[in-house]
């Protein structure tokens, strides 16, 4: 494993990260996908990239894979080391290594957009708003206050476990910094993480994310309705595969992920 050096070593001066406690998915740990869409803004600015990619948008870049090595700490500086030629760039907890981002190719699947009504009827099967391992998550925990999380309820479309979808209205406090009338790119790769999730049985294998490859083409608008879509694709042992897409009202693909999810061991709990 690569540990951490300074600029003399072969990569760019470090530059830090806080995850804010608000961002959690577990308790005591951050959302998998807003987690991974900090640190792939962040590859925007690596050196190499800058010049190509100004601001801090991740529309237009590519795809962005983040693994993740282990559950992101809230709360905690966090020390970001970037590659001087761009290919990747690396979160680190003090000497343990966190996450890591790399450029990648588009996902390859795209779920299927639903209507509004069908999505909202897939809502209300949402199984989480009863049962759910991790109440709290700022994407989909039905026990967040009113205005704090995302509020997403993916639920399975037409009774097909494997298949989800839901309605996210961006909202105001999640803005880009290019432009306020859009959703930061943070919150896109949340709202793609979720829903891929829960077309799998996440009640009864609770399993946390691994690992995320997103695309954005364009970023959402605050305020306004769009459909994520959920897919499940394989299960393999512990890891299970899922794509999700997120759509504007009439349709139109605005983002896609693919997501590699582990599933924790009988009794085990994220950290």
């Amino acid at each position: 494993m690569t540990t951490p050096r300074d600029g003399a070593g072969g990569f760019a001066a470090a530059d830090s990260l806080v995850i804010p406690p608000r961002f959690n998915g577990p308790t005591d740990s951050a959302n998998g996908g807003y987690a991974s869409g900090l640190l792939a803004q962040k590859l925007v600015g690596a050196p190499g990239r800058a010049e190509a990619h100004a601001g801090s948008s991740l529309e237009g870049m590519g795809a962005v894979r983040v693994r993740l090595h282990a559950p992101p700490p809230l709360g905690t500086s966090l020390t970001v080391i970037p590659e001087h030629d761009g290919a990747a760039v690396r979160l680190w907890d003090q000497g343990r290594l966190i996450a890591e981002a790399t450029p990648d190719i588009d996902p390859q699947t795209r779920v299927p957009w639903v209507a509004l009504p069908e999505a909202r009827a897939a809502e209300r099967r949402f199984r989480g708003a009863t049962e759910h391992p991790f109440p709290t998550c700022f994407a989909c925990g039905p026990e967040r206050a009113a205005g704090d999380g995302l509020a997403l309820a993916p639920g399975p479309v037409d009774g097909a476990a494997d298949h989800t979808a839901c309605v996210w209205t961006p909202p105001i406090d999640l803005v880009d910094t290019r432009d306020a009338h859009l959703s930061s790119g943070p919150a896109v790769w949340a709202a793609l993480d979720c829903p891929g999730g829960w077309t799998s049985d996440i009640v009864g294998r609770p399993m946390v994310l691994g690992q995320m490859t997103t695309r954005i083409w364009r970023h959402p608008h605050i305020g306004r309705a769009h459909i994520v879509t959920g897919r499940q694709l394989a299960v393999d042992g512990r890891k299970v595969r899922t794509a999700t897409t997120l759509h504007d009202e009439n349709g139109a693909v605005l983002a896609t992920a693919e997501h590699v999810w582990i599933i924790l061991r009988e009794g085990a709990q994220p950290q």
